[in-house]
């Protein structure tokens, strides 16, 4: 008879996780505001919990501190079978701005794949993200509504039903022009 290992998954907040990584990781506020091309108050306040911070910001902190914002929403200790429950999905979103970031995969050090369900308001942007490791992949699903993608300056328009694969090692930038809420899904492989 084998056994079942058991894991233990602990939801992070964004500014609990970026608190804790920074110091862990011995980071000024100045260095990593520098890194991630944001104020130092808005990271302060960020970490205190004050304001949430936008997409693109908080991906650009998760990169400034060598990581992705799936790691840095959660943390997980393993086994080769890991059973992630709706209720422990991490999630981050930004009501006044119109968006939010469903974590659909597990998240774990030397993880390579991230899979996350997006919805964006209507005529919404989620502005540029920076470029993803060398070798990295990006993969979008629109389920509803229509997007706008611009990988290194070209427009791409997808619409329901419509799947798109770039590069992702180049700027890019995601919008909603549409009259309704988008919900789409993204799957990143590094």
């Amino acid at each position: 008879m084998s056994k079942t290992k058991r894991h233990s998954l602990e939801i992070r907040t964004f500014a609990s996780s970026l608190r804790d990584l920074r110091k862990a990781r011995k980071v000024s506020l100045q260095i990593i505001s520098g890194r991630a091309g944001v104020s130092k108050s808005l990271v302060s306040k960020i970490e205190r919990n004050e304001v949430q911070p936008s997409l693109n910001v908080a991906v650009k902190l998760a990169s400034a501190l060598d990581t992705t914002l799936p790691e840095m929403l959660r943390y997980d200790h393993y086994d080769r079978i890991v059973k992630l429950a709706k209720a422990e999905q991490g999630v981050i979103r930004n009501r006044k701005q119109g968006w939010e970031r469903l974590i659909l995969s597990p998240s774990f050090h030397g993880a390579r794949v991230e899979i996350s369900r997006l919805t964006l308001n209507s005529r919404t942007s989620l502005g540029s993200f920076p470029p993803h490791p060398k070798g990295s992949e990006e993969y979008i699903y629109v389920l509803q509504g229509a997007l706008r993608v611009k990988v290194n300056g070209s427009a791409i328009q997808l619409d329901e039903g419509d799947c798109l694969f770039f590069e992702a090692d180049r700027m890019h930038t995601v919008e909603n022009f549409g009259s309704k809420k988008a919900i789409f899904f993204v799957t990143i492989r590094h």
